[in-house]
């Protein structure tokens, strides 16, 4: 793997357990506006479950601690916003970042495969035209808009027929109804068996985020996930086959790349 671009640097004491876990939290949220202007969906729902995972740590971790005065956490204040523009800034300096660019025999560009491999990473910008960003929207909002009212229902709220009713998974507002759990798991391809841990256990989420009560007049439940989504909606299909993309992977992985999907689905 190429060498990391990014040193985290000490802007106080050490931090441990939620401070820690926050600390993190608040950086990926910078990273992720810095590398794409806007957070994409994928970063967005890591980040969501980070900082709801941060709050329960905050809750878990919670020990006696001596009063901060309103000085001394406007000075920290004033650090963590330093540590955090010092930090865009020498992202935005490793000049790896620019439009997907591709040579005569229409290849990915060899300065972007170069910079990708010295700095671990590459941001492609304008690698999705904003036509095909809005008719993706466009198309989940209308699957969020045509989602059951309740589990087993075949009618939306609007008393229209869901078009796909198996796809949808509702949750209770604000909760983890997978962490914890052992709901989604992991295959074990060599024992044939649901893969287990040293301890055991054979969920995915060994950890169950804190779960806040839902404010007054949420609904009962909400979308959390929409599967198979390449299934229902053509401008994710497409999506998934850009020719830009494709070449990209192709550049990585060689010419008898094979994009493969077992299963899919979205955070909502």
């Amino acid at each position: 793997m190429p060498n990391r671009p990014f040193v985290v640097d000490d802007v106080g004491a050490p931090l441990a357990g939620a401070e820690a876990a926050a600390l993190l939290f608040s950086a990926l949220r910078v990273c992720a506006a810095a590398a794409f202007g806007s957070v994409c969906p994928v970063v967005l729902g890591g980040m969501l479950r980070l900082g709801r995972l941060c709050a329960h740590l905050r809750e878990a971790d919670a020990r006696p601690c001596a009063a901060v005065s309103e000085g001394e956490e406007e000075r920290h204040r004033a650090a963590f916003a330093r540590y955090c523009e010092e930090g865009r800034e020498r992202a935005m300096a490793l000049g790896n970042r620019g439009p997907i660019r591709f040579g005569p025999d229409g290849k990915l560009a060899p300065d972007i495969l170069e910079s990708y491999y010295a700095n671990g990473f590459y941001v492609l910008e304008q690698a999705i035209g904003s036509d095909e960003l809005s008719e993706l929207q466009r198309e989940l909002e209308e699957l969020l808009d045509n989602a059951p009212v309740a589990r087993g229902e075949t009618m939306d709220a609007h008393g229209r027929p869901v078009r796909w009713p198996e796809v949808y998974n509702l949750a209770t507002p604000l909760s983890d109804p997978l962490g914890g759990t052992s709901k989604i798991g992991m295959w074990d391809w060599k024992k044939d068996q649901p893969y287990k841990d040293k301890h055991g256990r054979d969920g995915r989420n060994h950890i169950q985020m804190h779960e806040p009560p839902p404010p007054p007049g949420a609904p009962a439940l909400v979308v959390a996930t929409i599967t198979r989504p390449l299934a229902v909606s053509e401008a994710a299909l497409r999506i998934s086959a850009h020719p830009n993309l494709l070449r990209v992977g192709e550049a990585l992985s060689g010419p008898d790349m094979t994009p493969f999907v077992r299963r899919s689905s979205l955070s909502c």
